[in-house]
């Protein structure tokens, strides 16, 4: 097993922040350290200045039978694991693919019309492996725990300071995801969920304008990796009554420690918040898909019959 053999060659291949993430984590956990990467997109912020030798897309493809083992982010709108899973799987290598969410595992594995499974899938807790089980009845899966997160949890509850300790006001953190780009990618509509991440930002605005002004100190607007800065220039410069800017460029641990509340849709943000603490909302609109994350604990902002608490909690 690969986590037994931390000496083993080793290519890990990742597009997305999310998957690279983990794979840079359960490496460093496991002193990984005879391996390469090939990183495209926020993936390569997430693995420069690591043990792992950079190699370029071409040549890791050239020279991908020095590999014993290829392990694999599953970005969702990108082909770059794609390609190395079939590569891998024509030349006999075996091949892991981390899952780093619980939506669309499917989709993350069709390849030109076809469903593309890796040697095996590696998930990070129970809920995805019931996931995984269900969507890929008899395939190899196992469950390797989320390194990633515990270490980022753990960061977020050292570092944080409660309202309480001298504030009176909640610090509140707005995580975006580029959900219509996503969306057009996968599905052919930006409205596929329903809603984008600018509806359920001017969504969650105009709640907290109504209900939350007397309690909400400052609202920062966290960028996607894959988003532009500016995207939410015109939120920004509309913000009265309410204080707001844009960030994204600083490590979501010091956006989540700053922050009180944390509201998104479906970001992995919101699971960070709600393992250190933090009091976290799902702002997804009416007539949205609804939330997939499967933890306990997330509020819904707006939900049919209207939710209960119109208030911010104390």
């Amino acid at each position: 097993m690969m986590d037994n053999c931390p000496d083993t060659p080793l290519l890990m291949v990742a597009h997305d922040a999310g998957g690279a993430e983990l794979i840079a984590a359960w490496a460093c956990k496991h002193r990984v350290d005879d391996s390469a990467c090939v990183a495209e997109g926020p993936a390569r912020r997430v693995f420069a200045g690591g043990r792992a030798r950079m190699l370029d897309k071409a040549d890791a493809f050239a020279r991908l039978a020095e590999f014993r083992t290829v392990l694999t982010g599953s970005s969702w709108g990108a082909d770059l694991e794609k390609n190395f899973i079939v590569r891998a799987t024509a030349l006999g290598i075996h091949c892991a693919t981390f899952l780093d969410h619980w939506t669309d595992y499917r989709e993350r594995f069709m390849f030109a019309g076809q469903l593309l499974l890796p040697s095996e899938i590696w998930v990070t807790d129970e809920y995805a492996m019931q996931i995984a089980r269900t969507a890929f009845p008899g395939h190899p899966i196992r469950m390797v725990g989320n390194y990633y997160l515990d270490e980022i949890t753990a960061q977020v509850k050292a570092r944080s300071v409660p309202a309480s300790a001298g504030r009176r006001k909640k610090r509140t953190l707005f995580v975006s995801e580029p959900l219509a780009d996503a969306a057009a990618r996968k599905h052919g509509d930006k409205n596929y969920f329903g809603y984008s991440e600018i509806d359920a930002l001017g969504s969650f605005l105009d709640y907290a304008r109504t209900h939350w002004v007397q309690e909400i100190e400052a609202i920062r607007i966290r960028r996607h990796p894959s988003e532009p800065p500016g995207k939410f220039a015109p939120f920004v410069n509309a913000a009265r009554p309410l204080p707001i800017e844009e960030c994204g460029d600083a490590p979501l641990v010091d956006d989540c420690a700053w922050a009180d509340w944390i509201v998104g849709c479906q970001s992995m943000a919101m699971v960070v918040g709600l393992l250190a603490g933090k009091q976290v909302f799902s702002a997804i609109p009416l007539g949205g898909l609804p939330c997939a994350i499967p933890h306990p604990g997330i509020v819904p902002l707006f939900q049919s019959p209207p939710h209960a608490m119109l208030h911010a909690p104390q």
